[in-house]
């Protein structure tokens, strides 16, 4: 079995949805012939980045492995895989799980922007291969139109990151009551909200009644909670912290609509964010409150996996709820969009970009 180091922030034994991810690589990848080694980069960064290389370095050699593969963000990782790669004199597969230069959450005149270029532009000078999901926020064409003089072999898009179809298929299903429709994930101050959707429902129970159950499971604060009061929303709002990914899961399957609150920053246009995969899965209609014009609502529409509403359409976000419960929108999707958005396929095009790197290297 070949060994690939994984240059990460994100420690072994953490949790959460970054955790998960690189968890579950880790399992599925070990039956493409792989085993992933960890190389650990902690914060605080700037004290850990020399003895990170150091301990990379040591692990790349005492594990005797065949590829070096970093993920950015942050972008120092890039350099820690660069500089790794070539003192073992391993290929290196740099890959992106956002924009580096072109980062929303970034000025673009500013002195972090500037480094990012650097290290963009050295990264995928050096890299062996440079991969990316689709779904993150850059468009195809992104690095063969920045870096034409660059030969497009180097650049290889993957597929959607997808969800783990038999964790879905053997997980129990909770039951409820009431109608209900449910949420679960993080929210952005100024970026994403719950306002919006309150106010529809809001709208819904006068129109309709009170006889639904609204879950929110995340990171919930005082002011969401003053807004529910305010809407007089507290009898069906009901909300949780985190749960482990195991966990949610049934709550999803066992949901009518999963509800899926997007980002109204044009930035944030070509973005398919992870949390619809997990939605997807559960096999129920999604409701997304968001830009009709942005990809993520595409992915729903296109699919025939829910609706789609602007968050400014209040009574439209009423009607949705509505329709929904009534089954006056169809929840139609074609059965093989379930294999086509599978971690698997996700899992499988990038042992054969590792395959392919570790094959040239021994050639």
């Amino acid at each position: 079995m070949k060994k690939v180091l994984l240059i990460t922030n994100r420690a072994p034994d953490e949790t959460g949805g970054r955790a998960e991810k690189i968890d579950t690589r880790t399992r599925l990848l070990t039956e493409e012939n792989w085993e992933v080694v960890i190389g650990h980069v902690p914060k605080p960064y700037i004290r850990s980045f020399l003895p990170s290389i150091f301990r990379c370095w040591k692990l790349a050699r005492r594990e005797n492995v065949d590829v070096i593969n970093s993920i950015s963000n942050p972008l120092h990782l890039q350099v820690i895989g660069l500089i790794v790669s070539l003192l073992a004199r391993i290929p290196w597969v740099a890959e992106f799980r956002d924009p580096m230069v072109n980062n929303p959450d970034r000025e673009a005149g500013s002195l972090v922007t500037k480094l990012a270029k650097i290290v963009e532009k050295t990264t995928v000078s050096v890299a062996d291969r440079v991969v990316w999901m689709d779904g993150i926020q850059m468009k195809k064409e992104y690095f063969t139109e920045t870096y034409p003089h660059i030969s497009e072999e180097k650049f290889h898009e993957l597929p959607f990151l997808g969800f783990e179809k038999s964790v879905f298929e053997e997980a129990q299903t909770t039951a409820y009551e009431d109608f209900t429709i449910t949420y679960a994930g993080s929210f952005y101050e100024g970026w994403i909200e719950p306002y919006n959707f309150l106010d529809g429902l809001e709208q819904y129970v006068e129109q309709y009644g009170r006889d639904l159950r609204i879950q929110f499971y995340g990171d919930w604060n005082d002011e969401y909670q003053r807004a529910v009061e305010a809407r007089d929303l507290e009898e069906i709002v009901y909300t949780h912290e985190f749960v482990p990914h195991e966990e949610i899961i049934p709550v999803l399957k066992g949901s009518d609509v999963t509800l899926f609150i997007a980002s109204a920053d044009p930035a944030n246009k070509l973005s398919v964010p992870s949390k619809i995969w997990d939605y997807i899965a559960s096999r129920n209609p999604i409701l997304v409150i968001g830009d009709p014009s942005f990809r993520i609502q595409h992915v729903v529409n296109d699919n025939g996996l829910g609706t789609v509403v602007h968050p400014d359409n209040t009574g439209g976000i009423a009607d949705a709820i509505h329709a929904l419960r009534t089954g006056d929108i169809e929840y139609s999707p074609d059965a093989e969009i379930f294999d086509r958005f599978s971690r698997r396929r996700f899992i499988t095009e990038f042992a054969s970009q590792l395959d392919e790197v570790s094959t040239a290297d021994d050639g």
